[in-house]
């Protein structure tokens, strides 16, 4: 977070509420994932497409909330792997299992990213091991893993492969949100960070999609491009909540 001013404290309601939202939110992303892998798009233009529009729209707040920055060496090495744990790889991953996963699965996937991320924090010790959080881990874990089973039964173990694929989301999340916590740069915001993480994004995504993901669809206006909008706008309003 930046290092202005405390952040105003917000009722118990009015949190609670904000708190639903973004949950609810971060659900609708997946559904329309799903949607949009099968909407005739590869996994890579819908990328492309879902960070351009997301550029598009942070880089007009940043503008208009004046809070344009200075990149730096050590800002584009932090936004560098931030796109990729944060973007690029998690919703490549999403989009690439999304065909032969139910939407409740893949989000279910990704919520255990609080599981990865303190499972991650007390294996490299930046957490104090204790048997409480050891115990919430192996819960959280347990928790999914009776969700997944009917999953796991069917004949050749199932939907193993696309879990494991899925597993990607909640396993860069985890990595990222330790790395965040670590190496976020002075004096840059979380608006600054979203936006310079998506723009990255964009351009590390766009030359590899002209390169190996062929021609976008013709353009037009049906369930694909309306669910590539509400994963976006989901994105915003999350994004905006947070902030």
């Amino acid at each position: 977070m930046s290092e202005g001013a405390p952040a105003a404290k917000l009722g118990r309601g009015p949190a609670s509420g904000f708190l639903l939202i973004m949950g609810t939110c971060w659900g609708l992303q997946f559904a329309m994932l799903k949607l949009a892998a099968g909407g005739g798009y590869s996994e890579l233009a819908v990328l492309v497409l879902a960070m351009a529009l997301l550029s598009v729209v942070f880089m007009a707040v940043l503008v208009a909330r004046r809070q344009l920055f200075r990149l730096t060496a050590e800002r584009i090495g932090f936004l560098l792997v931030t796109s990729i744990l944060g973007y690029l790889a998690p919703l490549w991953a999403a989009l690439y299992a999304a065909s032969h996963l139910p939407a409740g699965i893949l989000t279910l996937m990704a919520s255990l990213t609080p599981v990865a991320t303190v499972a991650f924090a007390l294996s490299l010790r930046t957490e104090v091991v204790s048997l409480r959080r050891i115990f919430a881990v192996v819960l959280g874990a347990a928790a999914v893993c009776l969700v997944l089973w009917p999953e796991l039964e069917l004949p050749g173990f199932g939907k193993l492969h696309w879990l494991l694929v899925a597993l990607v989301m909640p396993l860069c999340y985890g990595v990222e949100s330790i790395y965040i916590a670590r190496f976020w740069p002075s004096g840059m915001t979380p608006l600054q960070a979203v936006t310079g993480e998506t723009v990255m994004a964009l351009a590390l995504v766009v030359p590899i999609f002209l390169v190996a993901g062929g021609p976008l669809p013709a353009p037009h206006w049906g369930a694909a491009e309306l669910a590539i909008g509400l994963f976006v706008a989901a994105g915003v309003v999350e994004s905006m909540l947070y902030f």
